[in-house]
């Protein structure tokens, strides 16, 4: 049995019985006392929490910070086909009278599991993927992670919600395979804005939100 520990996010290539774990943290970045904090860890088709499925704090004064441990068991692909999936904790707390969820994402990489005695040395994409951003919503830096099945022009570009290009994050020929980009936004001001990735004739465009 393996285990995988993670900071925070990663993407993890993962066999049948491994066990995963890895650190949630989150931080009150409001102007108010967060109270009745609660994570939630769910149960999935392909994870499995080990002991409770849930964590509380009844108060977290601003700007501290709480550190969760996470530990899953992953039950195995569903499909032949899979690919990946996600795994995604949430937080759910109260601040100045108002409710606020915020999702922690994993991504989990399942394309080179060994079904054999062989094992792929290089993992090479099969299709163009843009993945949304994590963490999401972020302060101040976020990170963009994107595959490509063969050799491409590639440009990530940024641009706020009224389509104004804000930042040029990429701009060049990469080769096949899986890579990832940050935005820090730190001299931006809060609010949605928008990820584009071009690679050949390859375009797609996703949403992230900036609080500060």
């Amino acid at each position: 049995m393996s285990s995988y520990a993670l900071n925070n996010i990663d993407s993890v290539n993962f066999t049948t019985g491994d066990t995963l774990n890895y650190t949630i943290s989150y931080t009150n970045y409001g102007s108010d006392i967060a109270r009745n904090v609660v994570i939630t860890f769910p149960n999935t088709p392909y994870f499995k929490p080990i002991g409770s499925t849930s964590w509380t704090k009844d108060s977290l004064a601003v700007n501290d910070t709480i550190d969760v441990p996470v530990s899953l068991v992953f039950l195995g692909k569903q499909q032949s086909t899979d690919e990946y999936t996600h795994y995604s904790p949430s937080v759910k707390w109260t601040s100045g009278g108002t409710n606020y969820l915020r999702k922690y994402n994993v991504l989990v990489n399942f394309r080179n599991i060994i079904t054999g005695i062989e094992k792929t040395a290089t993992i090479i994409p099969n299709r163009f993927e843009l993945y949304q951003n994590y963490p999401n919503p972020f302060n101040p830096s976020t990170t963009i992670k994107y595959d490509l099945p063969k050799d491409s022009r590639v440009k990530i570009e940024v641009y706020d919600i009224l389509g104004r290009r804000v930042s040029t994050l990429v701009d060049e020929i990469k080769k096949t395979g899986s890579y990832k980009a940050i935005w820090n936004a730190n001299r931006y001001a809060s609010g949605v804005y928008l990820y584009r990735l071009q690679a050949g004739d390859y375009v797609s465009v996703k949403k992230l939100l900036l609080l500060k």
